[in-house]
This record gives structure tokens, C-alpha cells and sequence, in this order.
């Protein structure tokens, strides 16, 4: 009886925060998928995909990290829209 296999992959991106937690999970869900129609019985033991994102939870003090650059913008632009909307 074989030792469980084991595969690491590590991807990153600048911070951690963005492509990289995307192309992470959808790499794991891809995977999960393919192990779970287990064509002909090719897998005989239980599969786990597990995935941690290591600087997700990091302080970072840039606002691009947390997005709030684009929250800035969507704010600047619904307070445009609103003054828009009352001149009508």
C-alpha cells in the first residue's frame, strides 16, 4: 500500500491579492473537477485540493492591495451621477 501523493504549486503575483488568488482557485476547482469525474476508475484513493493564499491576510499599507483605489473611483463617480441625476 503506497504513500498518499503529494503535489505543492506555488503561484504568485505582485502582493497576492489578485491574479494569483484567481488563477489559484480556479486551478484548484479545475482540478477538483477532473479527479471528481474519475474517468474508468483511474482514481482509487480519496483526493483532496487544498488551497492557502499566504498574503491575503498580510497588512499591507498600500490602497491597491485592499482595492480601495477602485472604491475611490466608484465613489467619485456615483457622487458624479448623483449631482447629474438632481439637476433633472
Amino acid at each position: 500500500h503506497a504513500s498518499p501523493l503529494q503535489a505543492t504549486i506555488f503561484i504568485g503575483s505582485t502582493y497576492g491579492r489578485h491574479r494569483a488568488v484567481v488563477l489559484c482557485e480556479t486551478t484548484a476547482q479545475t482540478l477538483r473537477n477532473q479527479l471528481r469525474k474519475n474517468e474508468g476508475g483511474k482514481v482509487t484513493c480519496g483526493v483532496s485540493v487544498k488551497t492557502v493564499h499566504r498574503d491575503v491576510d498580510r497588512h499591507h499599507t498600500d490602497d491597491e492591495a485592499f482595492g480601495y483605489d477602485l472604491k475611490r473611483i466608484e465613489e467619485k463617480e456615483k457622487r458624479r451621477r448623483d449631482r447629474a441625476n438632481e439637476k433633472w
